[in-house]
């Protein structure tokens, strides 16, 4: 797990660092819901979920290439400066993307079984 940890944390800096600073907010959305469709794809496969695969891509490579913490970081910065709307969005449109990948994946994911 430590190694798909490493690896999707190293996806999601050169994601955010190839987006550049100006464009954090969209690379930390990209990432989540990236992460988010993975895990739904992987939920989909019960017998599967336990599995060394499953582990090293769920737990490991999904959990370093979503971060909780640099989005609440993110929204509280634009509450910060005042971006009210911006932050608002930020945390409902996250959210309700996150869903709705996940729920994505996990259709996919049962649609190949």
């Amino acid at each position: 797990m430590g190694l798909g940890g490493a690896a999707g944390s190293g996806l999601r800096w050169l994601v955010t660092d190839s987006m550049g600073e100006q464009n954090a907010h969209l690379s930390l959305f990209i990432v989540n819901i990236a992460g988010s469709l993975l895990l739904g794809l992987l939920a989909a496969h019960p017998t599967r979920r336990n599995s060394d695969l499953s582990l090293f891509l769920g737990v490991g490579f999904a959990g370093g290439l979503t971060t909780f913490s640099t989005f609440a970081v993110e929204v509280a910065r634009q509450l910060d400066d005042g971006v009210i709307a911006g932050a608002a969005l930020n945390s409902v449109g996250t959210a309700a993307a996150a869903l709705l990948a996940a729920g994505v994946g996990y259709r996919l994911g049962r649609a190949s079984l």
